[in-house]
């Protein structure tokens, strides 16, 4: 999700892009019956800055909606069969385009009319013939509240220490994966890092101190991944790196990647190099998918603690029925995935 700015518009003559940092723009849903009426709504906004789409009645538009991944939808009330309150009804009903904001737009100035469009969730009540200026500055408050729902969302799926996602975050991405992964018959492999020691750290240097060790070695870890990888602070000192169409070997080739790299890293501390390791857990799906992705996450958490028993800064990994040892240290000797273009083309299909 790119990051937005809802708060830097000042008069009319400034555009709806302004709304929205980056190369993404804004998508604005028109939905009515009347080609007049869209045609003139088009016009008004078509130098606003926001990519325009168009449909002719409501079951339409809330395919549309749902396809297009819309920010805004400008719905007529009057259509026939599907009016707009059924669409809104329709939109509501669906997660895919729940939290979608809608303006009603109308011939009717009704007050009980617009008082029934806002209780079934419109954000937003217009009268036509809409005045331009009214038109503009509505939606652009619209996409204002937008633009804060979304980063409010986004932080809420964010671990503030780290700026990785966070366990809320992973549970929502192993949802997709896996269904993923079984429709397409793909692997997904689990890695769990373990600060070894942590507390010690903490409890000699301070939690300030602490505080920094968990964000140079949440950097590592992302520095070190795929692309198409997900990583997540999984809680306290635990990292989960989730890699996509990646089988067992490639799995532990990149674990063990993972500790050599941090077992690299040094922090200063009042003059004197502060050094910390990491032990590392890996499970990938075989032949047969585990039961869930639950099982898949025990069972490279299984490993994490026999590589915790054996003494840390180790990988260890689960091979279907107990846990191994891994490797020597030192990168091994198995060839792991060398483009991620399978994994991207997963990861695609994945998007909502």
């Amino acid at each position: 999700m790119t990051s937005l700015n809802p708060f830097g518009v000042e008069g009319h003559g400034t555009t709806m892009s302004a709304l929205r940092a980056g190369h993404s723009r804004w998508r604005v849903l028109i939905i009515d019956d009347s080609r007049f009426d869209r045609v003139r709504l088009r016009l008004l906004l078509e130098d606003e800055g926001v990519d325009l789409m168009e449909a002719a009645d409501g079951e339409g538009g809330a395919a549309l909606a749902r396809s297009e991944r819309s920010d805004l939808i400008l719905l007529d009330y009057r259509m026939p069969g599907c009016d707009g309150f059924d669409t809104i009804r329709l939109l509501k009903a669906d997660p895919r385009t729940a939290t979608i904001p809608v303006i009603m737009v109308s011939a009717a100035s009704d007050v009980l009319l617009r008082a029934q469009g806002l209780d079934l969730g419109a954000v937003d009540f217009l009268v036509k013939p809409v005045d331009p200026v009214e038109l503009r500055a509505r939606v652009r408050a619209a996409l204002r509240t937008k633009s804060m729902h979304d980063q409010l969302e986004r932080r809420a799926y964010i671990d503030g220490l780290t700026g990785l996602a966070n366990r809320s975050a992973l549970d929502e991405w192993l949802r997709a994966a896996w269904a993923a992964c079984e429709r397409r018959g793909s692997s997904l492999a689990a890695i769990i890092v373990d600060l070894d020691h942590f507390k010690q750290i903490n409890d000699r240097y301070g939690h300030g101190i602490g505080d920094e060790v968990l964000r140079r070695f949440a950097a590592t870890l992302r520095e070190g991944i795929r692309l198409t990888d997900f990583i997540a602070r999984y809680g306290g000192e635990e990292f989960v790196v989730m890699a996509l169409d990646c089988k067992l070997p490639g799995a532990i080739t990149a674990a063990e990647r993972i500790r050599a790299s941090v077992a690299a890293l040094s922090l200063d501390f009042d003059g004197r190099p502060l050094r910390f390791t990491a032990s590392v857990g890996v499970a990938a799906t075989g032949e047969v998918l585990p039961s869930s992705p639950t099982e898949l996450i025990a069972d490279a958490d299984r490993a994490l603690y026999a590589a915790k028993v054996a003494g840390r800064n180790v990988v260890w990994y689960w091979d279907g029925t107990t846990v191994v040892a891994g490797p020597p240290r030192g990168l091994p000797p198995i060839e792991g995935p060398t483009t991620a273009e399978p994994a991207r083309a997963l990861a695609l299909e994945m998007a909502p």
